[in-house]
């Protein structure tokens, strides 16, 4: 069983490197786009978008880069997850995860706020109805792209096996 999450685990987190590795390049390939503006002085919006897109670029690149550098490969983390089952968990990182469910379990009032607050907020911005194009999902997803990652990232501690945590 524990071969199996850890290697579910692996797959996983190669999957969200990929994808960050799909979302940094996008972003940097977008400001190819608008590395140029027009020459009107009215698109001065652009600039902020530009900066935005950047930034998330190459965050996001950088930190595929080193996610893949850091992960083990499948071939010695199953070595490792086997042998693991025979070695007792060290009291500091039982501690140490105990700790990070704590502060978990105490952000969750928090987040539930931010969901009521982003719904608030995309009502407000698609005026309660949907439009027979589509198109309010742009600021669906704008609106509640945060929240999101913040709730994916609090469960994740109960699934970290044993292999990672005593790496």
């Amino acid at each position: 069983m524990q071969r199996l999450l850890a290697v579910l685990t692996h797959a996983a987190l190669r999957l969200v490197i990929a994808f960050m590795m799909a979302a940094g390049g996008a972003a940097l390939v977008a400001v190819v786009f608008v590395a140029r503006p027009p020459s009107s002085s009215s698109v001065e919006w652009i600039v902020p978008i530009r900066q935005a897109a950047l930034a998330i670029g190459f965050a996001f690149l950088g930190a595929a880069v080193i996610a893949l550098r850091v992960l083990p490969s499948r071939r010695e983390l199953i070595r490792f997850a086997v042998s693991a089952s025979e070695r007792a968990l060290p009291g500091g990182v039982l501690l140490l995860v105990v700790g990070l469910a704590g502060v978990s379990a105490w952000q969750f009032p928090m987040l539930l706020a931010w969901w009521g607050e982003s719904q608030r907020l995309l009502e407000q911005l698609t005026a309660g109805e949907r439009d027979p194009l589509g198109l309010w999902i742009i600021p669906a997803a704008m609106v509640s792209a945060p929240p999101f990652i913040a709730t994916g990232g609090i469960p994740r501690l109960a699934f970290i096996p044993e292999c990672y945590l005593s790496w």
